[in-house]
Parts: C-alpha cells; structure tokens; sequence
C-alpha cells in the first residue's frame, strides 16, 4: 500500500502509531472521539517512528453513523491546519454532501466518504454511506467545487478578459465635439464600451485639446488629444 490510512480507534494507540510510522508511507490520521491534545500526541508518536518529514494528513471526524451536522465542527480543519502546520482533511460520515464542500472550502485537501451497494445492508456504516451513482455524483461535485475555489490570486481570469470591454465603462464625449476644443469636465461622460480613457484617469484629459472631432457618446482615446501649447 503506498499510504496508510488510520481510523479513530487507534489516535491514542501510540505504540501502533509509532511502528505505522517507522513505515515511512504517506498516513492519513482520523481524529474522532479525540481532543487536540491527543491529536497533537499521535502526531508526535508518528514522527517518532517515521521522522519529522513524515507526510501526515489529519483527518476531522465525528465518530457517529451518520453523523447529525451540528456535530461535524468543520472549523477544526482550520485549527489543526493552524496547530499542527500539516494538510488537513474531513473523514466524513454525514449524510448528503454539504460537509465535504464545506470542508473543500476551509482548505481540506483529502475527503474521505464511505461507499456501499445499498444502504439496507446490515451493518453500523452503511446508513451514512454513499450508493454507486450518489459516489459519482459526489467526486464530480466536489471537483467542481475545487476547480471554483481557485488560487485566490485576484485577477481578471480568462473570460473577464473577452468581456472586459464590453462590460467597464470609458471616456465618452458628451456632446458632438470639434476638433480643437480644449476639453473640460462637462464634455465628457463615462459610458460603455470600456475601449477609451479610463474613468479613473478621466481628470487627466481636463485641459487637453481635440486633435479630431468627436461624435456624441464616442469613447476619446490618449490618441484622440494632445497638449495646448502655452503661449511664448
């Protein structure tokens, strides 16, 4: 197995731990029924047996099937991801999806969901499982999500660009204006397209002369004026 997952029973098992360690295999840690300071000792246990460059993945669980949604405390991830300075992740049991796109949210990057065939079979983890197609539905939904969350660099993306003309404003002419006229802050508007002068940058043309006549409503662009020549 390339890496090794541990369920909730064994967070405070610290001689097992320590030897799924001395493994040296990827681990993802479930944490349910534990307090932080159990959580922060089997990571320690881990690292004692597989050293400190160990890749761990602790997992947020509430050990309940399934597991009623105002016990899930989905803001863990943010404090493990805080206190233990390792990726996080969400063993969910909780019916439906919402958890996990939560969780893929708050910065999870492994989710863990339990599959059956059906949910009538006997057994204690079946009711908060998932069925063939809800799984397929599931790993796309939450593909989706991810792909949505993005880099959180703020910038225009890809289709911003194609529309970014035809949807921000620029400089317009006011009124028709002659070739000539030394433009003052009444000849100009701000309209779409967003092809001329940038609104901000509007006070700039204040004082400059029109080498063109301009139509009304026709955006002025840098090209479309020129300094007046101070006399002398």
């Amino acid at each position: 197995m390339r890496r090794i997952k541990v369920g909730s029973t064994e967070l405070n098992h610290i001689g097992f731990l320590e030897a799924v360690g001395a493994k040296r295999r990827p681990v993802f840690l479930s944490t349910g029924l534990g307090t932080l300071a159990e959580v922060e000792l089997a990571v320690a246990a881990l690292r004692r047996g597989g050293g400190n460059d160990l890749p761990i993945t602790v997992l947020q669980c509430t050990s309940e099937y399934p597991a009623p949604p105002e016990e899930m405390n989905l803001r863990v991830l943010e404090t493990y991801a805080k206190a233990l300075q390792v990726p996080v992740g969400l063993s969910d049991h909780s019916t439906g999806g919402e958890a996990s796109i939560a969780a893929l949210a708050l910065g999870a990057s492994v989710i863990e969901k339990h599959f059956t065939l059906s949910r009538t079979m006997a057994g204690p983890d079946h009711s908060a499982s998932l069925e063939p197609m809800e799984l397929a539905q599931f790993v796309g939904g939450l593909r989706k999500v991810a792909a949505m969350l993005g880099d959180g660099i703020k910038r225009p993306t890809r289709s911003e660009l194609r529309n970014m003309s035809g949807i921000r404003r620029s400089v317009a002419a006011a009124r028709d204006l002659a070739e000539g006229t030394v433009l003052a802050a009444a000849d100009m508007v701000c309209k779409r397209p967003g092809t001329g002068v940038l609104p901000a940058d509007m006070s700039k043309l204040v004082g400059l002369r029109l080498n063109r006549a301009m139509a009304f409503d026709e955006p002025i662009s840098w090209t479309d004026v020129q300094s007046v020549r101070q006399p002398g």
